[in-house]
């Protein structure tokens, strides 16, 4: 009985940690996804301008 009690006791720690981390990696997928929509609203000419800013290189035509 003491070892069965034990074995729940530790089921339900891994099962919170284990939605603790799905948790925790959905909002780091929401996060990214919202940034790269951000991001991709951008039009191209401006966002070659931001990219060479980056990269330190001249923008040229």
């Amino acid at each position: 009985m003491r070892n069965l009690r034990w074995d729940e006791i530790l089921l339900e720690a891994t099962d919170e940690a284990e939605m603790q981390i799905d948790k925790a990696r959905l909002r780091h997928e929401n996060r990214v996804k919202k940034r790269r929509n951000d991001f991709s609203k951008i039009p191209h000419r401006r966002r070659s301008a931001f990219w060479s800013q980056l990269a330190g290189s001249p923008q040229g035509n």
